[in-house]
């Protein structure tokens, strides 16, 4: 029986909050608000469950939990906290449910997505720390993929344009070349594509990414003829 929380079940509310962060915590860099909890309104599932709202806009009440004891589970106690939830936001004259899911959580987004929940945006977070350095430019990197199984000759043609031994991997036909100094100085992935279209004289990709977002591609073939693309995301 799913009832609405009087003044009376206080401590109860508080108690299922708590046993919710306990179990399921928040991200370590934000403030603990376990002390600031105050829903306009809980539903209660006897003392094993519970669904707490906010009005959040003309049309939306906001979930802001929905938790069931380990012990209590398997029932379909949620299903019937949430539809409870559903129906209060529909007589308050409110047509949607919002809520937040930790994208760690994937039974919770489970069982959202089963409820018919979709992801309607997504919350980013990363250190500041990280922005305000050199890290924040991104990764260089790159490969040249020769359309071959010749595996010694890409290796030795390559030794020939780096002066080091690259790192060579084949699968499908293909032969994957990278280096630390083409990840260096992208200008070399380029000269090393095309020395390997003229040694094997085959259909040579180099796909390099420019500070993680500046993505190049170059295909040569044997006549040396090639088709660039240049995009960032």
């Amino acid at each position: 029986m799913i009832r609405v929380a009087t003044a009376a079940d206080s401590q109860l509310v508080q108690e299922l909050w708590h046993a919710f962060n306990v179990e399921i915590p928040d991200a370590p860099w934000r403030d603990d608000d376990e002390d600031d909890f105050a829903p306009d309104l809980s539903l209660l599932a006897d003392s094993d469950g519970i669904a707490s709202l906010r009005r959040a806009g003309s049309r939306v009440f906001f979930v802001e939990v929905l938790y069931v004891r380990p012990g209590a589970r398997g029932k379909g106690l949620a299903r019937e906290l949430l539809r409870a939830a559903a129906e209060h936001a529909q007589a308050e004259g409110a047509d949607h449910l919002e809520l937040d899911v930790l994208e760690s959580n994937e039974a919770a987004r489970r069982f959202y997505e089963r409820q018919g929940f979709p992801t309607v945006e997504r919350r980013l977070a990363t250190p500041v720390d990280g922005l305000l350095s050199d890290v924040a430019e991104g990764s260089t990197y790159g490969f040249v993929h020769v359309q071959t199984d010749d595996v010694e000759k890409v290796k030795r043609d390559a030794v020939k344009v780096l002066r080091l031994e690259p790192d060579v991997e084949v699968e499908g036909g293909w032969v994957r070349v990278r280096s630390d100094a083409t990840d260096a100085e992208p200008a070399r992935l380029k000269a090393l594509a095309k020395e390997l279209s003229y040694t094997t004289g085959g259909v040579v990709l180099s796909l390099g990414v420019e500070r993680a977002y500046d993505v190049r591609s170059e295909v040569l073939d044997k006549s040396d003829q090639r088709h660039d693309n240049v995009s960032a995301s």
